[in-house]
């Protein structure tokens, strides 16, 4: 057996760590606190430029070409990308199906801490929005100000994914952008805030009285990309909002109660709708808009003493869904000042659905014909220069309405349409996953087959036992692989065969009360995949060329403990008031941390090819 010298690669990564902090229990939903959501396609694109393909992470980098659109100096290469980290049960597919990603353009998409920053409450006006009061961060007693209410003081966090750049931005105390990039071109950041902005939501158009409508990235050489800016380019959400609307506002939402819910719709996300190079070249990217329905399903408990002995036990949801509606945006084509236009053709999908929760009272969206329970899909690419057809793409589709969509094709035209010059083929391992808002989820999201109310009565809910509803939410490798990619088949007939293994860890980074890094003397398993072995086979020979990847901190010398690194551990249960309340919530009151997007990295990687061994480090 021969090894190869190991060589040392050393990168720094950035930890993030956030932390929730709860007001005083109350039966009013609240909205402030709500997460923003995007749309699948906007939530992978983000998630793409967040993730590096990388051993430090066990993803794999799974891509397929399918053109450029070239002008001058700019290049935007458009291409489906695979995310091979597992599948989460409540992540709806993109339009291009499960864990698959159209990368074209670009993407701005928001992380709303507290409420959005240029929020408007329509009871207080502005005197809370950090927007309006970022500059209290600069006084020596702004600690005080955060415990006593006086407004929102986190700032809300801006992830950027366009061609090669990534990275985030966030508005600091002196109202400057600060960027966080590895790629290290002195980015600047310009914004765009508009009042009294209108957002048409299907039947009628609402008014949102402050947000940002256009960002402008500008790199060092003088590029410009600027996302938003026009109407089509720019989603907005609507948080979680009732189940049910009261019996006095059963007409269009747009017409009904201004306040709660409806005060809370937010720009989630801002899609690339421009790029002029410094020589003044440029391509221009359109949109078109629909609406979509997000469902998580959650449980939360309170209980405790109210006054005295009097004890009290509330209980807000068990196994409940909380709806998100987003007005999703859909590429519809690509322009050059140079006469060429890459068009996107799109249909409605069939496939499996969100289940709508029973309610005596439907909900008002549900009942609406515009905001139907429906999702597109990505039919065909058209390339043309100066109106004539140079490339033809069609993509083909596992559609079925008892399951998701999986891309299962990628066929490259004749210029007649009529011949298949090439092909692609995918084929996914035939678990399946559950139906959405099955609450079958580990503590990271992927499916674990296990739920813990559905062990219990609904008429006799508690406090759950915090240690039992833990153990329902760890990972187990036996389900955790549904529906995942197992094999490419290229246009040559070669081939590539994945294999995938869960996370395992032996280090947790603890963040309170102070940041320590834990050791654990065994291997411990977390939610989600990383590559095991890649298979590769050409179309000429039976004898494959062989991958395998050992995740562990001596592995040549016979070490078994894993190199994983976990970057957080979850909290369910808070208690408040010197002891006397507890709080549940099936969404961790801590969130779990990430590093370069993922929950967990290795330290030590050991690649076995073809007899040689080879170490990899990551400081």
């Amino acid at each position: 057996m021969k090894y190869k010298l190991p060589e040392l690669f050393s990168i720094i990564c950035f930890l993030f760590f956030s932390q929730n902090t709860f007001s005083q229990i109350s039966q009013v939903t609240s909205y402030a606190d709500a997460p923003s959501m995007q749309s699948p396609n906007a939530n992978t694109l983000g998630r793409f430029g967040d993730i590096p393909v990388s051993l430090f992470n066990g993803t794999t980098n799974i891509n397929i070409p399918l053109t450029e659109i070239k002008n001058g100096s700019i290049s935007v290469p458009i291409s489906l990308v695979y995310n091979s980290e597992g599948c989460r049960p409540d992540q709806h597919p993109t339009w291009v199906g499960l864990n698959w990603s159209l990368q074209a353009g670009g993407v701005i998409t928001r992380t709303a801490n507290g409420n959005f920053d240029e929020c408007v409450d329509i009871d207080n006006g502005t005197q809370y929005s950090y927007y309006d009061i970022f500059t209290s961060l600069s006084t020596p007693n702004w600690s005080n100000l955060v415990q006593m209410g006086m407004g929102d003081l986190s700032p809300d966090e801006f992830s950027f994914s366009v061609g090669n750049i990534s990275g985030k931005f966030m508005l600091n105390h002196e109202g400057k952008w600060i960027v966080q990039s590895k790629n290290n071109l002195n980015l600047k950041v310009v914004h765009e805030i508009q009042t009294n902005y209108s957002v048409y939501l299907g039947s009628e158009s609402v008014i949102v009285p402050r947000s940002y409508t256009k960002f402008i990235l500008i790199t060092g050489d003088g590029t410009k990309y600027i996302f938003g800016d026009k109407p089509d380019a720019i989603e907005f959400s609507l948080p979680h909002f009732p189940r049910e609307i009261g019996i006095d506002n059963l007409g269009d939402p747009v017409s009904s109660d201004t306040r709660g819910w409806k005060n809370s719709l937010q720009a989630s996300t801002w899609h690339l709708s421009e790029i002029i190079s410094p020589s003044g070249n440029h391509v221009t990217f359109s949109y078109t808009t629909d609406f979509s329905f997000q469902q998580v399903t959650y449980s939360q408990i309170s209980n405790g003493l109210l006054c005295g002995t009097a004890n009290f036990l509330y209980v807000e949801a068990i196994n409940d869904t909380r709806k998100y509606l987003i007005k999703s945006a859909y590429l519809d084509k690509i322009e050059t000042d140079n006469g060429l236009i890459c068009k996107f053709s799109k249909s409605i999908s069939n496939e499996l659905k969100w289940i709508p929760q029973a309610s005596s009272i439907p909900h008002v969206f549900i009942r609406q014909p515009s905001y139907l329970f429906r999702y597109y899909k990505l039919d065909a690419l058209e390339l043309k220069v100066n109106s004539k057809t140079t490339k033809k793409i069609a993509l083909g589709y596992i559609e079925k309405s008892t399951e998701r969509l999986k891309l299962n094709k990628v066929e490259f035209l004749s210029l007649s349409g009529d011949q298949k010059e090439s092909i692609y083929r995918m084929e996914y391992n035939n678990k399946p996953l559950p139906v959405y808002n099955s609450g079958h989820e580990d503590h990271w999201g992927f499916y674990n087959g296990k739920n813990y109310w559905e062990t219990r009565s609904a008429t006799s809910y508690t406090m759950p036992n915090i240690a039992e509803y833990y153990e329902s939410r760890e990972a187990d490798p036996n389900f955790m692989d549904a529906e995942i990619i197992k094999r490419i088949i290229y246009p040559t007939g070669g081939y590539s065969e994945f294999s995938f293994e869960p996370h395992t860890y032996s280090k947790i980074i603890k963040q309170s009360p102070t940041i320590i890094l834990n050791t654990l003397t065994t291997n411990k398993i977390a939610g989600g995949l990383r590559i095991k072995k890649i298979e590769t086979y050409d179309s000429f020979s039976n004898v494959p060329q062989v991958k395998e990847y050992f995740y562990n901190t001596d592995y040549i010398n016979g070490g078994m403990l894993s190199s994983g690194v976990l970057s957080g551990e979850p909290i369910y249960q808070e208690t408040l008031v010197n002891n006397l309340i507890y709080k549940f919530s099936s969404s961790p009151l801590l969130y779990l941390n990430s590093t370069n997007g993922n929950h967990i990295t290795s330290s030590k990687v050991t690649i076995y090819i073809n007899q040689y061994f080879t170490n990899i480090w990551y400081k």
